[in-house]
């Protein structure tokens, strides 16, 4: 009687994509840029007229013609030296707390997260109204925090807008081809046999892109290099202009040990733009939550800083059961070396783990050549 047949070992995978994805294939999507945007426009809608808003006011003080006005602004490409240049030219001032914290974590880290600065300020506001009787609370400084967030979050989606439209995606970059082949195919420098615990296995079977980008870009390079059956992708975070997957943008780091307190205080303005309210919104979530329950998957990191601002989903995806493995893509410049990128983002990915132990076997040993290609900013 002949042995039955061992069935044969299957698993999917999930990438998660982020906005150094987009930022590699040569997007100016970092929010030093957005933000560098915003004040240029600003200042350029001052010529002749007040700006006043949440967040700035900005007076013209100079006459200058308006050609050579916006291309005195457009001539700085970084913030520090247009703020400079435009003291000369305006009487101006920030006037939002949100704002002067931007600047302030910006001058000291050099590089700002708006979303977990906004949670920060939240948790702030939140301890002086706590300190008053429950009946005696005033919430007006969360609903103009949130007026100053809502001032950014529209901005931002003018900015990609424009910067989506004016990009052209490098469809037919080699490097960039071969680097998605990467995505998809298995694994076969890296020894993950034990991480699966199976010693054959071949292709991924299913393979979900989780993209965390606001543009188009992924899609357009994945609707011309894969087939119709490979291309399962998702923006969980929504995209610009779209009204069947609006765009989220907030904190989403629910698991925060002073969460609670937000949720206890009687009023809904300081939950506004906590992301977990908003994934119902499409079928986004639902669809991932499926893909994590359907069977064992591996999971490729693409781009994403993983930072708290995700922490929920992010959890959600890395310590399931069915997680096999966790492998981490890199990029090097003449800055950053890939083993110190890798070793950055590991750190950022244990962050989201409770399991300690567990998170140590998924995940991937450092390879070199899980390196995300940088294209030329256009």
């Amino acid at each position: 009687m002949d042995e039955p047949q061992e069935e044969r070992y299957t698993y999917n995978r999930i990438v998660i994509v982020g906005n150094g994805f987009d930022i590699a294939c040569g997007m100016k999507t970092s929010y030093d840029d957005f933000i560098l945007d915003y004040l240029k426009e600003n200042f350029k809608m001052a010529f002749g007229i007040k700006v006043e808003n949440s967040l700035m006011k900005i007076e013209n003080t100079y006459g200058y013609n308006k050609d050579d006005y916006c291309q005195i602004i457009d001539q700085y490409q970084k913030l520090e030296e247009l703020e400079k240049a435009c003291t000369k030219l305006f009487k101006w001032e920030y006037t939002g707390e949100l704002i002067k914290q931007i600047f302030k974590q910006k001058s000291r880290l050099n590089w700002v997260d708006i979303e977990s600065l906004y949670f920060q300020i939240l948790i702030s506001k939140i301890e002086s109204i706590r300190k008053r009787p429950a009946l005696e609370r005033d919430y007006s400084i969360i609903v103009q925090l949130n007026k100053q967030f809502e001032e950014l979050l529209n901005a931002l989606e003018r900015y990609i807008v424009k910067t989506d439209s004016n990009f052209k995606v490098p469809v037919n970059d080699s490097s960039l081809l071969d680097f998605i082949r990467k995505l998809i195919e298995k694994d076969s420098i890296s020894d993950i046999g034990s991480l699966h615990d199976k010693k054959e296995f071949g292709e991924p079977e299913k393979i979900l892109f989780v993209n965390f980008n606001y543009t188009k870009t992924l899609e357009k390079i994945l609707s011309k290099t894969l087939s119709d059956n490979q291309l399962n992708h998702i923006q969980i975070h929504g995209i610009v202009e779209s009204a069947e997957n609006p765009v989220i943008f907030g904190y989403g780091d629910d698991l925060h040990n002073r969460y609670q307190e937000i949720e206890d205080e009687d009023n809904n303005s300081s939950l506004n733009y906590i992301k977990t309210f908003y994934y119902s919104n499409s079928t986004n979530y639902l669809r991932l939550i499926d893909f994590i329950l359907d069977k064992d998957y591996e999971v490729y990191v693409v781009g994403h800083s993983c930072g708290l601002s995700d922490r929920t989903l992010l959890n959600t995806i890395f310590e399931d059961s069915n997680c096999k493995l966790i492998k981490i893509f890199h990029f090097e410049d003449e800055k950053v070396k890939s083993k110190d990128d890798h070793f950055q983002k590991t750190i950022a990915v244990s962050r989201h783990c409770a399991n300690k132990p567990m998170l140590r076997k998924r995940i991937v040993t450092f390879d070199r050549h899980a390196i995300i290609p940088q294209l030329k900013k256009q």
